[in-house]
């Protein structure tokens, strides 16, 4: 957010500067791994819209930068009919229906084009958003860093911020580093960003957060033979939000293994179903896996 910020201010602003209490790329932030999923699959349509804002945007950085950032694989919701019995409350059904409404471009499976098309899955329906894939973040920290250079933006890491205080029609903002006077200032601290707002004379705002990180998280390593099925070719971001999970495919080049995590959605609110780990949806969901070599993935964010 920080680094997309500095990038959009300086096509605006002369000047532009960046303090980042850890370093890029730090294993607290959401710019720390391998690979996210981007998709427009949510149930709001405001959030939908701006996803599907944000797709255009990530288009346009690619051209601007020419680099690869974006892995379109498609973004599969599925459903099983043992785990949610009520497949139309389903979030796979539900956001499918608010894409639907909204135009934007998806297809749909039911269990035996589910079976013909993703063999390695077992589930009653499914729902691809095309749009949807995984975003390569080695790359998109690379493509940042030498187009704010180019651009003459200053980052400075692992800066202290101890105080804001406004004078004028400026703000001195006072750093382990030194002092820095500005026009604006946008902050984008993410689970930090009340204790930069508690620096703020006047301000009592503090907003509602709450970490949210994986429960667990594995790799998985196909049986010989069949992971030409599980490369992003072939196989989409695959979610099944209902029972806190969703899996990215192997990109050559970037991750050798497919990517599985158990979490808790803030966003779905859910009741309890069979599926209390990897394993489990693993057993029931993705059959394909079952013989797959694991290892836990250590390069996850906090």
């Amino acid at each position: 957010m920080g680094l997309f910020t500095a990038y959009h201010a300086s096509e605006r602003l002369a000047r532009v500067v960046v303090l980042e209490r850890g370093q890029i790329g730090d294993p607290m932030t959401a710019s720390y791994g391998r690979t996210r999923s981007f998709r427009n699959d949510y149930l709001d349509p405001t959030y939908a819209r701006l996803a599907h804002e944000a797709f255009r945007l990530w288009i346009d950085f690619e051209q601007r930068t020419g680099s690869k950032v974006l892995v379109r694989c498609g973004c599969l919701n599925i459903a099983k009919r043992s785990v949610t019995p009520d497949l139309a409350g389903t979030y796979a059904q539900q956001s499918f229906e608010t894409l639907t409404r909204l135009g934007m471009r998806t297809e749909s499976y039911d269990a035996e084009a589910i079976n013909r098309r993703f063999p390695y899955l077992d589930a009653d329906l499914g729902h691809l958003d095309l749009e949807g894939g995984v975003v390569d973040l080695p790359a998109v920290n690379r493509a940042l860093a030498l187009a704010l250079g180019r651009r003459g933006v200053r980052t400075l890491e692992r800066v202290e911020t101890r105080s804001i205080v406004q004078d004028g029609a400026s703000m001195r903002v006072t750093t382990d580093r030194g002092e820095i006077v500005t026009r604006s200032l946008v902050i984008t601290a993410g689970h930090g960003t009340n204790a930069v707002l508690s620096l703020l004379p006047g301000s009592s705002l503090q907003v509602p957060i709450t970490r949210d990180r994986p429960r667990e998280a594995k790799y998985l390593v196909p049986p010989a033979g069949a992971r030409d099925r599980f490369t992003a070719e072939a196989m989409p971001v695959i979610a099944y939000l209902d029972a806190g999970i969703y899996c990215h495919p192997i990109v050559d080049g970037l991750v050798d293994a497919v990517k599985i995590g158990y979490y808790n959605p803030p966003d779905v609110p859910r009741d309890r179903t069979s599926i209390d780990s990897i394993a489990s949806f693993v057993e029931q969901c993705m059959p394909g896996l079952r013989d797959a070599a694991f290892r836990d993935v250590e390069d996850v964010d906090g």
